[in-house]
């Protein structure tokens, strides 16, 4: 017993040390860095951030910079065509469950290449400048365990995003094809252009369209699933609800009509709209 209070008691103090030192302006792991890299020949921006709150900001500019706030450490390191951008945990960043990282990321309004973003749990804001001229990029891939995004005023020809749960919002975004892949969570897509292949385990799932112009394909076990498309739209719709409800506000011809399945055509029938869900609620409207 006599070791086992030694032995807490070891520990309180320790813990006491550490939280004490945090407090203080010289303790690295509490400091803001900023480091930067030159994008000359690059063609990757690549960022590590798990558990930070991550703001991408295009500006101008010609290199990457990062500001970081927080305990761990900042990286920027350039590789052949590779910028990375990492946060290196400290040995005391378990202690101290109320750290909060803060990531700033600028980097040149004008690269349109790839880029790859793990978050883990943490938040990821990602805007380009302005509806009229949005930030332009080959690809972007994103992975997260759990966490936020908030993607606005972006055109990308590839998007592909993967997350274990979280919440995910698009506003004006444009995708030549976009990947959506969550075991759980709530996506929210407003203002889209572009083709739409989604899955998602269990949640809630909403995209507002501004146009039709590609296929969509979107599939849930459970939950909530709404497609909100133009009044103008040329679609051939194919849906199917195993246990739930399954309703269409557009008048469709060549079809079939209950309240587990729906399929017909509205306009000219153009572009094809598979929805599915095992059990929950779809409307298309």
């Amino acid at each position: 017993m006599k070791k086992l209070l030694a032995f807490l008691a070891v520990l309180a103090c320790f813990y006491i040390i550490a939280l004490s030192l945090q407090r203080v302006s010289w303790f690295p792991f509490g400091s803001k860095e900023t480091q930067a890299a030159s994008m000359h020949n690059i063609e990757v921006i690549d960022i590590h951030a798990s558990a930070a709150d991550v703001s991408v900001i295009p500006v101008n500019r010609e290199d990457v910079k990062a500001e970081y706030k927080g305990k761990g450490k900042l990286k920027v390191t350039k590789s052949g065509d590779t910028v990375k951008v990492s946060l290196v945990r400290s040995w005391l960043e378990g202690i101290n469950f109320f750290d909060k990282k803060k990531l700033k990321i600028y980097i040149p309004k004008d690269f349109n290449q790839k880029m790859a973003v793990n978050i883990g749990s943490g938040k990821l804001h990602f805007s380009g400048p302005s509806k009229e001229h949005p930030m332009n990029l080959k690809e972007l891939n994103l992975d997260m365990s759990s966490g936020m995004v908030d993607l606005e005023k972006l055109h990308i020809e590839s998007y592909h995003h993967e997350g274990s749960s979280g919440n995910a919002n698009l506003d004006y975004v444009t995708a030549g094809n976009a990947t959506i892949k969550m075991s759980s969570g709530n996506v929210d897509i407003n203002h889209y252009h572009g083709k739409l292949n989604a899955r998602l385990s269990s949640g809630r799932f909403k995209a507002q369209m501004d146009q039709l112009n590609d296929p969509i394909d979107v599939k849930i076990s459970s939950g909530i699933l709404n497609l909100d498309l133009p009044k103008d739209s040329d679609f051939t719709l194919n849906g199917n609800v195993s246990s739930g409800i399954l309703s269409c506000k557009f008048p469709l011809e060549n079809g079939f009509d209950s309240r587990h399945r729906i399929s017909g055509s509205y306009g000219t029938g153009k572009y094809k709209i598979n929805v599915t869900a095992s059990s929950g609620k779809v409307s298309i409207y």
